[in-house]
């Protein structure tokens, strides 16, 4: 997974580029076409072609673990749904699948990579419990608990939660196995073919989330892993979603991306809104455009990957000059080991390519509307 990590690292900026033009051209044209043509309904069918390479290239991130950590409102369903292809090429013919998912269910603040990491750990492990074939069933459902029922269930906390669960049908495990499941390098596989940092990952990442994990399984019955995560309320809706996005702006944007396509379709989508658009290919080009400009600028929205110097140092240097400039970074990848991840303590914003109109108009309002709001 280390190779298939630095392979899908390295394929995965000019790879999203491709994807991010057809993406939000598609999305122009949708704007423009009436929606009961037929040709509404063959762009429609690029944009979704498009949306669903976009999501496997983030699934492979994911659970390589090279996708940055991005705690947002998701639908634990959707998550399930997205990991399809992947599920069907991990588990084979042997193993079936049954989903079981709840209707209405809440959606809950997680990073959607890490969920897809919790999905297919667990559904390899479960594969593993079964060499000679068996049913694997996935799903969720929404759980009230009152304090009553909390000293019934370890690490559980009275609240409304959200509860994945994987059951398959293999050989089980005892119960001293169980006791020691979520040690790291505690594994029960051959040297060579697992690790022991699976499940123990899978814990870290439950836990950071606030939620906790509960493990059922006898001796040749079987295991069921559930997951619980806490539910957000329907009606509790991010900034985000109350943003006014279409509304009309004035604010001065330096733009910087050397793709000519997605250049071409980031000024579109900016300036339909009222924003100013300046634009530079390269960091050189934008500190010379900076200058010239007298640093008149509201955001500077950039790619990380640019040639010669990066995105991050050119942030780091034009704030040196404007220290208050709101900064708004993009990348379809970005490696958490090194420097990259570190740029929420620098007061950056980072948006994930690729991205959609919404997302993008989004991620804009609401970086230049937290600087309004904290007076930079």
């Amino acid at each position: 997974m280390e190779a298939v990590g630095q392979l899908a690292g390295g394929v995965a900026h000019d790879f999203n580029n491709i994807l991010q033009a057809i993406l939000g051209f598609s999305e122009i044209l949708l704007g423009k076409l009436k929606a009961e043509t037929s040709e509404y309904r063959n762009v429609s069918e690029i944009k979704k072609a498009a949306t669903r390479a976009a999501e496997i290239t983030r699934q492979l991130l994911a659970f390589s673990r090279k996708q940055p950590v991005e705690i947002k409102r998701i639908d634990i369903n959707a998550a399930i749904r997205d990991t399809e292809v992947l599920l069907q090429l991990l588990l084979g013919d042997k193993v079936s699948r049954v989903l079981d998912l709840a209707q209405n269910l809440n959606p809950v603040d997680a990073d959607s990579g890490q969920m897809t990491q919790i999905i297919m750990n667990l559904a390899i492990n479960a594969r593993d419990a079964m060499p000679e074939g068996g049913r694997l069933t996935i799903s969720t459902e929404n759980i009230r608990l009152s304090r009553a029922d909390t000293s019934a269930i370890p690490e559980s906390e009275p609240g409304d939660f959200v509860c994945l669960a994987m059951t398959d049908t293999g050989c089980g495990m005892s119960r001293g196995v169980k006791d020691h499941l979520f040690e790291p390098f505690f594994t029960t596989k051959e040297p060579g073919k697992g690790t022991g940092l699976g499940l123990a990952g899978i814990y870290g990442i439950v836990k950071k989330h606030n939620g906790w994990i509960n493990v059922y399984s006898e001796e040749g019955m079987g295991t069921t892993f559930k997951v619980y995560m806490p539910a957000l309320g329907i009606n509790e809706v991010s900034i985000t979603q109350n943003s006014e996005k279409n509304e009309s702006h004035r604010e001065r944007i330096l733009l910087v991306e050397d793709d000519p396509a997605v250049r071409s379709m980031v000024i579109r989508l900016l300036q339909d809104v009222g924003y100013q658009v300046l634009v530079a290919g390269s960091a050189k080009e934008a500190l010379d455009l900076f200058e010239r400009e007298q640093a008149k600028f509201d955001l500077l929205f950039s790619d990380i990957v640019l040639p010669e110097e990066n995105g991050i140092e050119l942030a780091d240097r034009i704030r040196k000059t404007s220290p208050n400039l709101p900064v708004l970074l993009y990348s379809g990848y970005r490696d958490q080991r090194e420097r990259w991840s570190n740029l929420s303590s620098k007061g950056y914003h980072f948006l994930q390519k690729p991205f959609t109109v919404t997302t993008l108009l989004a991620a804009v309002y609401d970086t230049l509307a937290e600087a309004k709001k904290t007076g930079k």
